[in-house]
């Protein structure tokens, strides 16, 4: 699996929600199958390298029966989405004029309620400039 992540505006604020986008790309000669919920179909568990950037959770749906889906890709397949996230405040710091960060995405693999969580998949780095 590869994760692949960028940022559409070209410059952030702190304290101000920003979109990611987000593929994952199968990169293995097998199908994969990632799993999911049919109430928040793709929110994976996302996290960041940097401690000032926070991947935010995705909104929720109304849904009756929050039951298991399963998202599967093909060998070279993809999948598109948009994360949130937001950039912490400086914290009385002189705040930087850039910042680097990388996503990672933490996935269950297979079927069933069981299925063992994978280990994180980092995107490249992602360089971004900060105005307050």
């Amino acid at each position: 699996m590869r994760v692949e992540a960028g940022t559409a505006e070209a410059v952030l604020h702190y304290g101000r929600d920003f979109a990611v986008n987000v593929t994952i790309r199968n990169t293995s000669a097998e199908e994969q199958v990632l799993q999911t919920n049919l109430c928040d179909y793709g929110a994976w568990s996302w996290t960041s390298d940097n401690p000032r950037v926070q991947p935010l959770p995705q909104p929720q749906s109304v849904c009756e029966k929050n039951a298991l889906a399963y998202l599967k890709l093909l060998p070279r397949e993809t999948y598109r989405t948009i994360l949130h996230a937001r950039i912490a405040g400086s914290g009385g710091q002189d705040p930087p004029k850039s910042m680097t960060f990388r996503l990672g995405l933490q996935i269950q693999l297979g079927y069933g309620a069981s299925a063992a969580p994978s280990p994180y998949v980092w995107s490249d780095p992602i360089t971004v400039r900060i105005d307050e």
